[in-house]
């Protein structure tokens, strides 16, 4: 996953969630967390939800490994879990390869927090 990635849902370990975060907005930094940051970096679920959120993106996006023909037959009764097979910039592109989420606009993940919402 990238640097400091090992214990990061370890209390004793909080920097391990905070290097994470970094690594994350530096390979992104199209990702607007606006005023969510500071729940992404206190929160290993809240950190999980947001990448769940950007792996569901990717493969929607087409960007992420197929079932091989061996795993088809208990993909479709089991699931499937999307690895992505793509650098995390292209979940900005649509399947058009268009640009979407920044500067100014809405980036392409949007998660909710209580009674609001808000784009990551």
């Amino acid at each position: 996953m990238g640097p400091g990635s090992t214990g990061y849902k370890q209390a004793a370990r909080p920097e391990a969630l905070d290097q994470l975060v970094d690594h994350l907005l530096a390979a992104a930094p199209w990702l607007d967390c606006a005023s969510y940051e500071q729940d992404i970096r206190g929160s290993h679920d809240v950190f999980d939800a947001v990448i769940a959120a950007m792996t569901a993106r990717a493969a929607a996006q087409g960007q992420t490994f197929p079932a091989g023909e061996a795993d088809l037959a208990a993909a479709r009764t089991e699931g499937w879990i999307a690895i992505p097979d793509a650098p995390v910039s292209r979940l900005r592109e649509t399947s058009a390869g268009e640009l979407i989420g920044c500067p100014g606009g809405t980036s392409p993940v949007r998660f909710w927090r209580g009674r609001g919402s808000g784009s990551l």
